[in-house]
């Protein structure tokens, strides 16, 4: 009975520290990631590739097969303010070490009339622990110009 009263006092604990400080509970959930730029073409189409690298944990249960899933992570920004959103997949699941890779690709096209022609893409997100004391946000991002275009990147 003095058990079940103490389970049930610590447990209420945990759920009313989460409640109230809800960034300790998502606080290093991130690992780190990539925003690149995959292929320009002279329309002004761009691809980027976002890869990103999170605790497993935080997402999936340990007996969980987490290959394929998707997660609602933000909003992705085109630097023309446009915008779309971000649920990469996962494709790599490491139990071991807890790590999840996801990616997700978008395919935007820039107005190539447009007098702004220099674009800075990126994706913001918070609770990268940036040192074992405290949590904070981080941005990835990458510039894509729009007038230097010559030819097509990508294979014949």
């Amino acid at each position: 009975m003095i058990v079940s009263k103490r389970l049930s006092w610590c447990l209420g604990l945990v759920l009313f520290s989460l409640f109230v400080f809800p960034s300790l509970s998502q606080a290093s959930r991130f690992r780190g990631g990539t925003l690149s730029v995959a292929k320009i073409d002279r329309g002004g189409r761009v691809t980027y590739n976002l890869d990103l690298y999170f605790k497993r944990s935080f997402f999936c249960l340990p007996t969980d097969n987490c290959m394929g899933r998707s997660y609602a992570l933000g909003t992705f920004s085109y630097g023309d303010g446009k915008s779309a959103n971000v649920r990469p997949v996962v494709y790599m699941d490491d139990k071991t070490n807890d790590i999840l890779r996801m990616r997700q690709t978008f395919v935007h096209t820039y107005s190539v009339s447009s007098s702004s022609r220099s674009y800075t893409a990126s994706w913001k997100e918070c609770c990268w622990v940036a040192n074992q004391a405290s949590a904070q946000n981080f941005t990835l991002s990458t510039r894509v110009s729009i007038t230097s275009l010559t030819t097509e990147t990508g294979g014949f």
